[in-house]
C-alpha cells in the first residue's frame, strides 16, 4: 500500500489539487484539480508530481508561440525545420 501525500492546495502546472478523488487501477491516489482555464480533471497525483499531467488539456489546444521550440532538433535521421501545425 502506498503512503498518502497531501497535494491539496498545491500547484502543478496549470492545475491546483483540490482534493482527493479515490484510487486509479494500481492503487494509486487521484486527485481532483481545477485548470487556470475553469475546467476540473481527475490526476493520478503521481502524474502530477512528475510533471507528466500540467493541464487539463487546454494547452495543447493554444497557439504554436506556447509551445517548446524543436525547430532545429534532430530526432533520430529527422530534423525539425519548422511548425506544421498541430498533429504533424
Amino acid at each position: 500500500m502506498s503512503n498518502k501525500i497531501d497535494l491539496t492546495g498545491k500547484t502543478f502546472g496549470e492545475l491546483k489539487a483540490l482534493k482527493e478523488n479515490g484510487r486509479g487501477n494500481n492503487r494509486s491516489f487521484l486527485w481532483l484539480c481545477k485548470c487556470s482555464c475553469g475546467n476540473f480533471k481527475t490526476v493520478n497525483g503521481i502524474y502530477l508530481r512528475h510533471g507528466n499531467t500540467k493541464s487539463c488539456g487546454c494547452l495543447l489546444h493554444k497557439s504554436p508561440q506556447n509551445k517548446l521550440d524543436l525547430t532545429n532538433k534532430i530526432f533520430g535521421r529527422l530534423k525539425v525545420t519548422k511548425w506544421a501545425g498541430k498533429n504533424k
